[in-house]
């Protein structure tokens, strides 16, 4: 045993040795030869502990798994011997790493002698010739890219005869163009390990991909086509109704999303963004391909568009892509809205067999663009946006009377909500109803404290800045506030003039300081809380 053990030092040793003289010999190298290949880069984004996406399409590195993980030899070897070929290896790689910080790719940007940081602006924004709007963010960290076409078109946009006529377009671009069938397009995508998707609101529609950074012009290609050349057939809607009445048919089934849907339409009766995006069942099956390609040469226009583009890739070579591939008639304006009247429907009751009672408490609020909206969000944070919040505390951690309860704030161009949802066991409505109503009383009377604020304004300075380190964040404004400029791609507005006047983001971030303990509380006594709807 003596002798297997001494064997088993003696190849550790060796491995050890040669390991420091590999570093050794880096040592060698001379500083501005960046081509060493032996050290890899510090740290590679797919390595665990860091998961950069927080909506991975497929598997994770940041995932464990007994299939995937390399063995580890059978054959005990002494803990010392290791910690001491450790500390050998650690200490030859610190004295070679440059003060960066990293043994491999771009160097730290330098310091100017002023200390005054002289590069161009992190985000610009143009106008293309073809009347198409570009905001772009370069991420010198980044090695992907990612592409997004915003068009400022959503359900509140269409007639009652055609409502979830953007939903339905969504989908029909995926189907392709005359020159690109759907599973070649996907092909494409999955051949560079790229991620492909599209959403609708009731404001915007958005397409997306994400890919490495040397795929932009597949990416641009890809985009740039199902915009401005879809085929639109009249054989792919007839597919896809069906499953877009699937979808609807899925929500239904969802209690807490009927609910909310349900509150919206209460909210704003008889006006657009009281409808599902969706559309209904007759809508959708009323709809044909002369319809849909009208609504689409209204509205899928150049001056109803935002291309917003982030990560490592150079302006002037999006610019010059966007333009080449363009192939749709110019122009075109952004919809004309109509503001929701000041009606509202009190209280709405529907019945289900279901296992909970779904409740969500709502009521109108300030727009997108109202100043208040900061000391709105703080104010939305203490009372049930946070695991510290006083809703989720009270009636989750305290009285365990729920296992989902929240409170948002929702922003459109010329109106508003706040809202408090929660699902509980049905004996348990009362109780909480109360609960509630005597919490927003309180917060109605008195505002938030001191440490409320500060809690509320580092949670989402933290959530802003975080949900912007990468490429490829959640495709969505953040939650508390849409800002003048895009969230790396996900800009919420069409509006060239609204994207600019933004050179980094800590000038949006640092309004979040704005907001005080006695604008909370006037933000609070302006809000009339009422029930709208219950399930």
């Amino acid at each position: 045993q003596l002798a297997v053990r001494a064997a088993a030092i003696g190849q550790l040793a060796v491995r050890a040795a040669a390991v420091v003289a590999q570093v050794g010999a880096i040592t060698q190298t001379p500083t501005t030869d960046r081509t060493v290949g032996a050290v890899r880069r510090c740290p590679p984004a797919h390595l665990p502990g860091r998961h950069r996406s927080r909506r991975p399409s497929r598997w994770s590195w940041s995932r464990s798994s007994a299939i995937w993980a390399r063995p580890w030899p059978s054959r005990r070897t002494d803990p010392v011997v290791v910690a001491g070929a450790a500390e050998v290896v650690a200490g030859a790689v610190e004295r070679v790493r440059p003060a960066g910080g990293c043994l491999e790719g771009r160097p730290p940007p330098a310091r100017p002698a002023d200390g005054v940081d002289h590069r161009a602006p992190v985000i610009r924004t143009e106008v293309l010739p073809s009347g198409l709007s570009l905001a772009t963010e370069r991420m010198d960290d980044a090695r992907s890219v990612c592409i997004g076409f915003w068009v400022g078109t959503g359900s509140r946009d269409e007639d009652l005869d055609h409502a979830g006529a953007s939903h339905v377009l969504e989908h029909l671009l995926f189907k392709g163009t005359p020159e690109r069938s759907p599973s070649a397009i996907a092909e494409a995508v999955d051949e560079v390990g790229g991620d492909f998707n599209a959403f609708t609101t009731k404001e915007y529609t958005s397409f997306y991909i994400r890919l490495l950074a040397e795929h932009l012009p597949l990416g641009l290609d890809i985009l740039s086509d199902i915009m401005w050349r879809p085929a639109l057939r009249p054989t792919d809607l007839d597919a896809e109704r069906q499953v877009i009445l699937d979808e609807i048919l899925m929500h239904a089934d969802e209690p807490a999303d009927e609910v909310a849907e349900l509150s919206s339409a209460a909210l704003f009766p008889d006006h657009p963004l009281g409808r599902e995006v969706l559309g209904s069942e007759q809508s959708v099956s009323a709809m044909t391909a002369e319809g849909i390609r009208a609504f689409f040469e209204d509205h899928y226009r150049p001056r109803n568009m935002v291309a917003a583009v982030a990560g490592d890739f150079d302006h002037a070579e999006v610019v010059a892509g966007l333009e080449s591939r363009f192939a749709g008639p110019d122009g075109g304006a952004t919809p004309q809205r109509s503001a929701p009247d000041d009606r509202v429907v009190p209280l709405q009751v529907t019945r289900r067999s279901t296992e909970q009672a779904h409740l969500v408490l709502a009521a109108r609020s300030v727009n997108r663009s109202d100043p208040r909206r900061y000391a709105l969000a703080v104010l939305n944070h203490a009372l049930g946006g946070g695991l510290s919040s006083r809703l989720f505390q009270e009636i989750r951690e305290r009285r365990g009377l729920a296992y989902s309860v929240w409170s948002e704030r929702v922003a459109y161009h010329d109106a508003g909500a706040v809202s408090v949802g929660l699902g509980t066991a049905p004996e348990h409505v009362a109780e909480v109803l109360d609960i509630v109503s005597t919490e927003l009383a309180v917060l109605g009377a008195e505002g938030i404290s001191e440490r409320e604020l500060s809690i509320a304004k580092g949670n989402l300075r933290a959530e802003t800045l975080l949900a912007c380190e990468d490429s490829g964040c959640t495709p969505r404004p953040p939650r508390w506030w849409p800002p003048p400029a895009p969230c790396r791609w996900s800009a919420p507005s069409t509006s060239p003039t609204s994207m600019s006047g933004h050179s980094s983001w800590g000038e949006v971030v640092n309004n979040g300081d704005g907001p005080t303990v006695s604008r909370g509380a006037q933000r609070a006594d302006g809000v009339t809380w009422r029930p709208t709807c219950r399930r």
